[in-house]
């Protein structure tokens, strides 16, 4: 815990003298403060995390919910100060561009996650800047209008509902000409207040409703959920269960990355390279049915274990269906480092440098085609990545290319992991019994999740029900750097920038 007048100073010590520049998150919590003698207070967590994990707490009295922004040494931590602005009622003085980020534009209530009892006054409780919702408009002009003379600019609406997005997302791109000069975006089409509703359900029915927090990779938020609680009452799972979610983690990969791909060629014209991904895809897809039941949805996980096994018989049957994938996916591993129009097209677009991926404090595919070498299965070793061996390939062009053979060289990787995985599958049950009241504390736990780093706070009061659950998902923090990667590229490759970073909008919003 450090005072929340020293807090610029304090993060200031941990990225200049202890050079650890991974801000996960910050999550807001009111509880009781651990200074204030039972008195609530706002707790403002600051999550960091490069090798290690490190936790710097502030405690703001719920009469004054003001603190400085590190928007100026941190970036990347803008959309963060604006989530807990407008969710909680606390201002972050120095935030340039401070408003709502999931509210609509016409709530004038109290802040959604101040409970009752806990000093809110009715209303909005803080004064909202500028048009006083999630909104943005460029220079305050009509979007889709043109002004001045020859030389004018041109606002773009793209979204929220547009053939080019899979799920709702508002972009308006300035242009002048056919290049684009500046952007503004906006969120919550989608808030569906996940977090606020795990308040109000048990431990385990919990996990049903964070399963839907992303159809992509619903497997692995539960799995991270389920760490954070059995890290709160210290409870091991068996072997044989971590392997089992470590497999299901890893199908989910290579879908979610096929996903991608598919729909990057399709955004992009290349329909033979969509229909490749798409063959392979469906093997994945029965492979996660025959094991869950499931095909998007898999209801694998439970608080101490997973639900389901692999038989033998079935274990030979899902060995013969990853041989056929790994001929096939790597034969689209050789069709996409030479197809000459793709890389033409995704080559020297969205440039993220390595210095901005770390200024935005970027995860997953897109850090790692930026030159930052971070994987959490390797540098946080969770059982049972320990055991297995794996290349996590790094390439640091900071483009749409580099992204794509990232993702298509993961997909490789990740199915000889699966091999590893049933391979090595160790006997013994797959689950212990768990309590279904938590003792009193918390917990952060991490993972990898196709798009990157997922993270999940928990905060236990000795009941039943979680008191706080807090969701950073990896689109969150990539969805930041887009007004960079949009900057001085033409109209006609937007749509190879918004498909290279993988977005998913019902994970940032929740």
């Amino acid at each position: 815990a450090v005072p929340a007048r020293r807090l610029v100073q304090a993060v200031g010590v941990l990225l200049n003298d202890l050079e650890i520049w991974q801000l996960s998150t910050i999550t807001a919590d009111v509880a009781t403060g651990r200074a204030s003698d039972g008195v609530e207070v706002m707790r403002l967590l600051y999550h960091f995390w490069h090798g290690t994990p490190v936790t710097l707490a502030i405690e703001l009295p719920l009469t004054a919910l003001r603190v400085d922004s590190l928007t100026t040494l941190i970036p990347g931590t803008a959309f963060y100060e604006r989530e807990i602005y407008g969710m909680f009622g606390v201002v972050f003085e120095g935030h340039a561009g401070l408003r709502p980020l999931l509210l609509p534009d016409d709530w004038d209530e109290a802040p959604p996650m101040r409970r009752k009892g806990t000093g809110e006054q009715g209303g909005r409780g803080v004064t909202v800047q500028g048009s006083g919702g999630t909104g943005e408009q460029i220079g305050g002009r009509a979007q889709g209008t043109r002004h001045g003379d020859a030389t004018d600019r041109v606002v773009v609406p793209i979204g929220p509902q547009h053939p080019l997005l899979k799920e709702p997302l508002s972009l308006q791109l300035v242009l002048e000409g056919e290049r684009v000069v500046e952007s503004a975006m906006r969120l919550g089409y989608v808030h569906r207040g996940i977090e606020r509703l795990c308040q109000d359900r048990s431990y385990v029915q919990a996990i049903h409703l964070i399963e839907r927090v992303c159809g992509i990779c619903s497997h692995v938020h539960t799995t991270t959920y389920c760490r954070a609680v059995e890290a709160l009452t210290g409870l091991e799972i068996p072997p044989r269960a971590a392997y089992l979610r470590a497999l299901l983690c890893e199908l989910e990969r290579i879908h979610s990355h096929l996903l991608w791909l598919g729909v990057l060629a399709r955004n992009i014209g290349y329909d033979t390279i969509f229909m490749y991904a798409w063959r392979d895809r469906e093997i994945v897809l029965d492979v996660m049915e025959d094991l869950s039941g499931g095909r998007v949805s898999h209801a694998v996980n439970v608080i101490g274990g997973v639900r389901v096994d692999v038989e033998p018989s079935r274990r030979e049957t899902i060995l013969g269906q990853l041989d056929q994938l790994d001929t096939q996916v790597r034969q689209l591993l050789g069709v996409v480092e030479h197809e000459r129009s793709l890389r033409a097209r995704t080559r020297g677009i969205g440039v993220l440098t390595r210095k901005d991926a770390r200024r935005y404090c970027v995860v997953g595919p897109v850090a790692r085609a930026s030159g930052l070498d971070i994987d959490l299965r390797r540098d946080d070793v969770q059982p049972p990545y320990e055991r297995l061996n794996f290349a996590v390939p790094v390439h640091d062009a900071g483009d749409v290319w580099a992204r794509t053979l990232v993702r298509v060289q993961e997909v490789v990787e990740s199915v000889s992991l699966c091999r590893q995985l049933l391979d090595g599958l160790p006997d013994g049950p797959i689950s212990v019994r768990a309590p279904r009241r938590m003792p009193l504390g918390e917990a952060v736990a991490r993972s990898e999740a196709p798009r990157g780093e997922v993270v999940y706070y928990v905060r236990s009061d000795g009941s039943d029900h979680p008191a706080r659950v807090k969701i950073r998902t990896p689109t969150m923090t990539n969805l930041i750097t887009l007004p960079a990667q949009l900057k001085d590229i033409a109209m006609a490759d937007v749509s190879v920038v918004l498909s290279g970073v993988d977005l998913c909008i019902a994970c940032a919003d929740r």
